[in-house]
């Protein structure tokens, strides 16, 4: 629309939907980075092989198809409390023998004590060692009283593996969060109500004059109209002089101080002769 003085005013576009976009891409993006990273944490890290991991029975052989990797032997020790309870096992690494594709391999004792708790019953870590390839591992456990084992990857070392897609986990998080932002800046812009901002008229600059043409002269603006000057203020009224008094002619006429006798008017004045 225009206003009187030629300007044209059109509603200014409303902001922020470039910024709602940006930030729900960025949001998908981040969930889709975060979602796969979790899962590879959990599953790539062997966690849950260690969980569903098969129970042994002790004393007894077993053959588990196992990828490299540091793997711990678990036994079970039944439920300990928190605060009370045996969380040392019977077993040493000289009860276990393993043989794999490579032939035998080496047992040792664990670094560290490594828990996991399935259902009621806990378990322990008693013995540790590396499958330098993938294939089958026969597991043959020796022991003077009956049990049950798991053999499952080492918790420390599923950490390990699982640091890389912890971090691609934060990130996506982190993306997914700038998103977040971005898409609620984006929303509080578009619902400001939008400011009208005057344009020019088409062929005329902001100020309403022509733009100049190249090689034409300047363009003279027409001059103002004149203004008329004040009429000058009228001349006072002439008044007429009173016309003279006319006195009668010069003669005899009634005295108007002696009552039936006449005196003489000499056509200004009474003179002294009287009759």
């Amino acid at each position: 629309m225009t206003v009187s003085d030629g300007t044209a005013v059109e509603p200014a576009r409303p902001k922020g939907k470039a910024l709602i976009w940006v930030g729900v891409v960025m949001m998908l993006v981040g969930a889709v980075i975060a979602g796969f990273s979790g899962y590879q944490a959990v599953a790539g890290s062997g966690v849950i092989d260690t969980m569903t991991a098969p129970t042994i029975g002790v004393p007894g052989t077993v053959t588990q198809s196992l990828q490299p990797g540091r793997y711990v032997v678990y036994e079970g020790i039944g439920y300990t409390s928190q605060y009370g309870g045996n969380r040392s096992g019977r077993l040493t690494p000289s009860d276990i023998t393993i043989s794999g594709p490579g032939g035998p391999v080496q047992v040792d004792s664990v670094s560290m004590m490594e828990t996991v708790t399935r259902g009621n019953n806990t378990y322990v870590g008693v013995a540790a060692f590396d499958a330098n390839s993938a294939g089958d591992y026969r597991i043959t456990i020796a022991s003077d009283s009956p049990g049950q084992v798991i053999v499952g990857p080492g918790l420390g070392s599923s950490f390990g593996r699982a640091f890389g897609w912890l971090l691609a986990l934060g990130f996506g998080a982190l993306v997914g969060l700038v998103g977040l932002v971005l898409l609620i800046v984006g929303v509080v812009k578009r619902s400001r109500k939008p400011r009208s901002a005057p344009t020019a008229v088409a062929g005329f600059g902001a100020a309403g004059v022509a733009p100049a043409v190249p090689g034409a002269a300047p363009a003279v603006a027409p001059p103002a109209p004149a203004v008329a000057p004040p009429a000058p203020p009228a001349a006072p009224t002439a008044i007429a002089a009173p016309a003279p008094a006319t006195t009668p002619p010069a003669g005899w006429y009634p005295a108007p101080d002696e009552p039936g006798r006449q005196r003489f008017w000499d056509g200004q004045a009474w003179t002294e002769h009287r009759a």
